[in-house]
């Protein structure tokens, strides 16, 4: 490394020289290729960690692809790194080594439930209740209280299917069930809807995980077939 005085002060990279200044004085060093230099692309610690986010990124992709029938109508460009960020968080928090072994820990120890994977969300999943063993689902008055005012006679479009998932994290969506209740049901805090979805049974070599999308809808047009426009979306896991 060396070191200049002169009144000429460089910042940045010359060829294959480094400029820059600390505690006021200048310095100047060799290039050494910084993390693009092939040694550090074939570090193992750095085949590790793209190994890794490789993983994760191709797991979201197909993990989004599924899911579109429960949040199709959402338009969020970042909801494919916000998965990314989702199941990286998962995988830390349980420390398993593959993805598969971590969402098994994850949704044994409740850390799967009611974590909304919409950022943008306005619906809180803790209002949203599933009983496995008596398969009901049970919707709290919560959850859409402070909205009911801005869209009255509006409906919530409640979205119940099952994620097949394999231990090479092929995902498979089936039993895909939508209700729609009118939102004057859950008039009060302590209102409650209970839905009985067809349920699916566990298959060998696969996790079978209940998922959920809520959208509160409105029907402009009384002929219409679909209910539009939608507001807020959530998707969560039961």
């Amino acid at each position: 490394m060396a070191k200049t005085d002169n009144e000429f002060n460089i910042n940045g990279k010359l060829g294959n020289l480094i400029f820059f200044q600390r505690n006021g004085k200048s310095f100047v060093k060799k290039y050494a290729g910084g993390f693009v230099n092939s040694s550090a692309q074939q570090h193992p610690n750095t085949i590790e960690v793209k190994k890794r986010f490789k993983e994760l990124s191709m797991f979201s992709a197909s993990f989004k692809k599924n899911i579109l029938p429960f949040n199709w109508k959402q338009k969020d460009g970042t909801f494919h790194n916000q998965l990314v960020s989702f199941f990286s968080t998962i995988k830390k928090e349980t420390n398993q080594s593959t993805m598969y072994s971590a969402l098994l820990e994850a949704y044994k120890n409740g850390k799967l439930q009611h974590r909304s994977l919409n950022k943008k969300c306005k619906l809180s999943p803790l209002y949203v209740q599933y009983n496995a063993p008596t398969n009901e689902l049970k919707i709290q008055g919560g959850l859409v209280l402070q909205y009911k005012s801005k869209f009255p006679n509006a409906y919530l479009e409640i979205s119940i299917g099952w994620l097949v998932c394999t231990e090479e994290l092929e995902l498979n969506l089936i039993n895909f069930q939508n209700f729609y209740v009118l939102i004057d049901n859950l008039a009060t805090p302590l209102a409650e809807i209970k839905l009985s979805p067809q349920i699916q049974e566990q298959q060998k070599l696969s996790t079978t995980f209940p998922f959920i999308g809520i959208s509160i809808v409105t029907q402009d047009n009384e002929q219409a077939k679909l209910f539009h426009p939608f507001h807020y979306t959530l998707t969560t896991f039961l």
